[in-house]
């Protein structure tokens, strides 16, 4: 969201590395869905949790009615729904799903493209197609990665002329924006394919592309939902059959392009990205086999109407208090600040001052949990491991920085956030080693944990509270 404030305000984030090498690629994957929000910037905590749950809504109602083109029963489609998107939060391998509990350009493209997808199985291509190059402006992968799909299901199925316009209508729609995106992206890289791929797949994002990587209890659990859901709808829905059967084999595919063969170029694709429809597909066949087949007495039980929308309002909202207000259902431990938690946040607390007392230019060194920081703040980072960047002319010099701040590289075992309790223990003890050299490189200031060892030639600090503070380099 920092970038929405450095797009409203373009003399913020003056030196931040992420902020200035972002948007001096425009149109970039972020600019559509950043420039929407601009208007809201004012009130941001009270809108992000507005659009929040419209997204919600209109992503569980789709799902609903997915689910109950083959469950009968709407209570237990319901059920289905809810037990998804809980039980079974994150069971998918590339460390997507269908919900978070904070909003993002991935909320809204899901919410709409499970309704591409409903429109698709209801024979309506052309409307499912607008929608899918509509989110690829929010959500570049989440758009372009499920038109290939649903335009492969049609080839398959032998629909050239659906084919054919269908893939007309989103390239059109939708083509000129990816054309542009990449051409801005275009440069001479700094790095060979190789050593980007290492910084980037292996270093970086592990969680999202590298398959050797996930854990073994989410790939088994995926591959019973590809064969679940293609044994159960090849005999119900044939578009849907395709839809998994293709899936699959992309996804194998996708796995020995990038883990074998290290291509760059693939990776980019992010193919895990549709694991997330094939969970809920192979779900909503387990429930239906289960209807159908093995009923229990709380099928059987006639359950009226109201009574049943009560318990579903209900469940509703305990799932909304839990994930959202509260911690005890919010699976991604990220709390969501708004009211009272804002005022009680030390990180935002220390932040707040820096906003109000530091000048707009000024340069932080941060540990590597505060990402907040840089929005509460209103001020530069000297590198973010969580905000990195991609594009292969500074991913070079990302890596650097990471190294040089917080003592983590690829000579670690551990990759991704796995790192962070490592470069948490060597920032607080090293650091301030390095502090001159920083200054060389325009860092003028370094927050830090509040019980962190005094450094004499830096004392006293110049803002403090109860969890952090924050030195100038002199």
């Amino acid at each position: 969201m920092h970038y929405v404030n450095f797009l409203k305000d373009p003399s913020l984030y003056a030196h931040d590395f992420f902020i200035q090498n972002l948007s001096s690629a425009v149109p970039n994957e972020r600019f559509v869905f950043a420039y929407l929000l601009m208007p809201f910037s004012n009130h941001f905590e009270f809108y992000l949790l507005l659009f929040h749950a419209i997204s919600t809504v209109l992503l569980l109602y789709g799902m609903q009615r997915l689910a109950s083109m083959f469950i009968e029963n709407e209570i237990w489609a319901w059920l289905c729904v809810y037990s998804s998107q809980t039980i079974l939060y994150l069971y998918t391998i590339g460390g997507c799903d269908l919900y978070y509990n904070t909003f993002q350009g991935s909320n809204i493209a899901k919410a709409i493209g499970i309704w591409a997808i409903y429109f698709f199985l209801q024979q309506k291509y052309y409307l499912s197609m607008i929608l899918l190059a509509l989110i690829t402006y929010l959500q570049i992968i989440v758009g372009l990665d499920l038109a290939l799909l649903l335009c492969a299901v049609l080839l398959f199925q032998k629909k050239y002329k659906v084919w054919m316009i269908s893939s007309l209508i989103y390239g059109l729609a939708a083509g000129i924006y990816l054309a542009m995106v990449l051409y801005a992206r275009s440069g001479t890289s700094t790095l060979s394919a190789n050593e980007y791929f290492d910084i980037m797949f292996l270093f970086r994002h592990p969680h999202h592309f590298i398959f050797s990587t996930f854990p073994l209890k989410n790939i088994l659990f995926v591959t019973v939902m590809f064969f679940v859901g293609i044994y159960f709808y090849f005999s119900r829905n044939t578009s849907l059959a395709w839809f998994l059967f293709l899936a699959l084999m992309s996804t194998i595919l996708y796995a020995i392009a990038v883990d074998v063969f290290h291509s760059v170029t693939i990776g980019n694709f992010n193919g895990y990205k549709n694991i997330i429809w094939v969970k809920f597909f192979g779900w909503v066949a387990v429930f239906a086999v289960l209807e159908k087949y093995k009923s229990s007495w709380l099928l059987r039980v006639k359950i009226p109407m109201t009574a049943g929308y009560a318990v579903l309002v209900i469940i509703t909202a305990a799932l909304f208090h839990g994930l959202i207000m509260n911690d005890y259902l919010n699976l991604r431990h990220q709390t969501i600040h708004i009211g009272k938690r804002i005022q009680d946040d030390a990180l935002i607390d220390i932040s707040l001052k820096a906003k109000k007392s530091l000048p707009k230019d000024a340069v932080f060194i941060l540990p590597f949990h505060a990402t907040a920081f840089k929005y509460w703040s209103e001020r530069s980072a000297y590198v973010d491991f969580k905000a990195n960047v991609r594009s292969p002319q500074a991913a070079g010099e990302w890596y650097e920085r990471i190294k040089s701040v917080y003592g983590v590289s690829l000579k670690d075992k551990r990759t991704g956030f796995d790192l962070k309790h490592k470069a948490d223990v060597y920032y607080a003890e090293h650091y301030f080693c390095s502090l001159d050299r920083f200054k060389r490189k325009g860092v003028q200031y370094f927050l830090c944990a509040k019980d962190h060892k005094k450094i004499d030639q830096y004392e006293p600090p110049i803002l403090e509270n109860d969890g952090y503070k924050i030195y100038q380099i002199k």
